[in-house]
């Protein structure tokens, strides 16, 4: 007996702990027990609840009750509870128990609220995807085919029943295929992640295709885990082909006409079932095959003209797609038309895409063609220009033979192109050309080096007969062209270099330089010829302007500092640097020489920042070591004016160095500064507004008037050392005339050269 109330107490205990609503209702229908879950349900406490008639409740009759005292009782309550509104559905279950003389119903209820709404969603899903006019696919968690839609039943061949509860690697997509994907699929499903990817796929039929799949999870309400995937389906076969036949036709295409013709043929025949052939000159001729300008289906049989490039047809009809280029038939694609005509979607994709290509393959051939022609030709003398011209001067000249080579500048033609225009300029350009091309003999060549400049190789190399025939030419070339009606004289001048080119390419380019340096020393309607001295000399140049470039990168060069006294006091004004270049292969380099070679060069910059960097360091050096230098100077260029980050960079090494800008003065020389353009003085403006002195250097030397004087903001000027002597009084009277200027001026004097007391003389005067 104790044991059957333990039971009951435990029995009694787990249904009132169950979330499942519980309800015990006696023979009358009224509740005697309601479980935790039954109370949740109706919102309320045990009290509210128990007491209660369940047919009040829920909507009960007596026979409802009565059914179940044979069997267990199921039925299916919807929106029971009006006072309830959230509870749309219950289900309910009835169990008639029997205890002697105390009968008794249990009530289970579970509300399905949730999964009639899931469902809805679902029949929603469903009526949806079918209308989408993309293919679709709902997959479980475990990417188990749920339901698909008409679309993705079409493109891979199965039906609706074979397809669903099937996995996509059953019949679909296969691991083999799709080597790299596979892990990747899993982790996104595992992460409930959206996912996007192109892959493999098999057909029903066992067709390849290519499918890009954008699949996401989809979350119902209160739920932290996907119910399913959703994934779009896009069948991207054609453009994938596409892209294959893009990547691999541009890379025929770079390499010759012929790979990518090669490659077509090959290409179209095995994805499109098509031929193409490339029409030659001939047949572009013929008005047969030309006269097909539209793409259309035709009837074939052996007489049609393009049956000799088709040979026999299995179909009836062929697509016929012309490729125009420049208003001709340049290729014809064709297909076999084989019943209903559907040229359209991914194949004229297809086609229009191979059309495109093989006009662009068309257009470098020609294009190469044309370009070839313009690299070797100038488009208006006709003349050879650059390799082409020196490859067939060098195959007329044995190697053991010396030749001349004669450089034709026209001196006015940018005068011409100034004052006619270019048209008028070019007349005069073809002028010359055709007056060089009836002069020169057969075994000469002429060559077009550059605007304005041409070049003849000719084998006369002896004085007599060379100079009657430069006689000639220069003659010829001063000529009068007409403009339309006004006659325009033409003026060349000519330079002459002979040697051996022994068929060496860079000899030869070295005899032409020759020439130009020649023709550029003649001056205008003359000439003149390069000598050996001359082309020693040049020679030698050239190695030390290499050799200089190099010795500013390495710190070649070195400074010397020449003193700089105050008359009046006898104290050290300040220095001047002078650079020089002491070479380890070329010895002591004078500074005339290697600073019109950098000029020449291009580095005469690079050399001017050295001595600033220099100089400036070594003033801070004195400085820190109590050596009062006040002032340095240091020589620029009209060049180096041009630089417009030139202040800049004297700023930041007078920072660095910590020394004030009044303690700097840059000198120019007097002809270059009568020379100085607008951007020189914008400056100068700035230096001068940083309290960097400025000195005009040579002062009487150049062509500067004291207007020119007046407009430029010196600071001081530098007397040349050629009017210091101290023995001619007209000078002495003139050096004295600029110091007193100078003082009234507010300008220092500065005088070069002082080696002896009557040098002085002057000055001190």
């Amino acid at each position: 007996m104790n044991m059957n109330n333990e039971c009951k107490d435990l029995v009694h205990q787990a249904l009132g702990q169950s979330a499942l609503p519980i309800f015990i209702v006696d023979i009358n229908s009224v509740v005697s027990f309601a479980n935790t879950g039954a109370v949740e349900l109706l919102n309320g406490n045990a009290d509210t609840v128990v007491g209660r008639k369940i047919t009040t409740l829920f909507g009960l009759t007596p026979n409802d009750l009565a059914s179940s005292h044979n069997e267990l009782f199921t039925t299916t309550l919807l929106n029971p509870l009006p006072h309830l509104p959230h509870i749309e559905a219950l289900i309910l279950s009835i169990s008639y128990v029997a205890t002697g003389d105390k009968n008794h119903y249990v009530v289970f209820m579970r509300d399905i609220t949730q999964e009639l709404q899931t469902l809805s969603e679902r029949n929603l899903l469903s009526n949806t995807i079918d209308q989408i006019g993309q293919a679709i696919l709902v997959l479980s968690t475990k990417l188990q085919i749920m339901q698909s839609n008409t679309q993705f039943q079409h493109l891979v061949g199965y039906s609706e029943e074979e397809l669903l509860g099937s996995h996509p690697t059953d019949y679909l997509i296969h691991e083999q295929d799709n080597p790299i994907l596979f892990p990747d699929i899993r982790q996104h499903v595992e992460r409930c992640r959206t996912f996007d990817l192109e892959l493999t796929a098999r057909t029903k039929y066992g067709e390849h295709i290519i499918l890009d799949i954008q699949c996401s999870p989809y979350y119902s309400s209160n739920s932290e885990k996907p119910e399913y995937f959703i994934a779009l389906v896009r069948d991207v076969t054609a453009q994938q082909r596409i892209r294959t036949f893009e990547q691999f036709a541009l890379r025929t295409i770079i390499e010759s006409f012929d790979a990518y013709e090669a490659y077509l043929k090959s290409y179209i025949q095995s994805v499109l079932f098509c031929d193409i052939f490339i029409l030659t000159e001939k047949e572009l001729s013929e008005t047969k095959l030309n006269s097909y300008r539209v793409e259309e289906v035709v009837n074939y049989t052996a007489a049609h003209p393009l049956a000799e490039h088709l040979g026999n047809s299995a179909a009836p009809r062929i697509y016929i797609h012309p490729i125009i280029f420049d208003g001709a038939v340049q290729a014809i694609l064709t297909m076999p038309v084989i019943g209903t005509v559907n040229i359209k979607g991914p194949i004229k994709e297809m086609i229009n895409t191979v059309a495109r290509f093989t006009h662009l393959a068309i257009e470098k051939q020609q294009t190469k063609a044309q370009i070839k022609s313009l690299t070797r030709y100038n488009p208006i003398t006709g003349l050879p220009i650059q390799d082409y011209f020196e490859n067939k001067a060098l195959s007329k000249i044995s190697r053991d033979q010396n030749v001349s080579v004669i450089s034709i500048v026209i001196n006015n033609l940018d005068c011409i192109y100034e004052s006619f225009g270019s048209v008028a300029a070019e007349q005069i350009f073809n002028a010359v050309a055709c007056i060089l091309k009836e002069v020169a003999g057969d075994e000469d060549t002429i060559g077009q080096s550059d605007y304005g400049q041409f070049h003849l190789v000719t084998k006369l190399v002896e004085p007599g007969p060379l100079l009657t025939f430069i006689e000639m030419l220069s003659s010829a070339t001063q000529a009068n062209v007409l403009i339309g009606e006004t006659p325009v004289s033409v003026s060349t001048s000519l330079g002459i270099s002979t040697g051996l080119i022994g068929g060496e390419r860079q000899r030869f380019k070295t005899v032409c330089e020759q020439a130009n340096a020649a023709g550029n020393r003649a001056g205008t309607n003359k000439y003149g010829f390069y000598n050996f001295e001359q082309n020693s000399q040049a020679k030698r140049e050239l190695i030390i302007g290499a050799s200089l470039t190099k010795a500013i990168e390495d710190n070649e060069l070195n400074l010397l500092y020449q003193p700089q006294i105050n008359l009046k006091t006898g104290e050290l004004y300040g220095v001047e640097a002078l650079s020089r270049w002491e070479s380890l292969t070329h010895g002591q380099v004078s500074p005339d020489t290697f600073v019109a070679l950098a000029e020449q060069l291009g580095a005469i910059t690079r050399l001017s920042l050295w001595i600033l960097r220099t100089g400036i360091k070594q003033l801070a050096l004195w400085d820190s070591e109590g050596i009062n230098v006040p002032h340095l100077s240091v020589n620029i260029t009209a060049s180096d004016l041009e630089q417009s980050d030139l202040p800049s960079y004297i700023n930041r090494l007078l920072f660095v160095y910590n020394i004030s800008g009044k303690r700097l003065t840059l000198e120019v020389t007097e002809s270059a500064a009568i020379t100085l353009t607008k951007q020189n003085m914008n400056v100068i403006s700035q230096l001068r507004e940083m309290g960097i002195g400025l000195s005009m250097d040579d002062f009487g030397t150049g062509y500067s008037n004291l207007a020119n004087l007046a407009a430029l903001p010196v600071t001081e000027i530098k007397i040349d050392r050629s009017f210091i002597s101290g023995e001619n009084s007209r000078l002495d009277t003139l050096v004295s005339s600029v110091i007193s200027m100078g003082d009234n001026l507010g300008i220092s004097i500065v005088a070069e050269g002082i080696e002896d007391k009557t040098q002085l003389g002057p000055l001190t005067t």
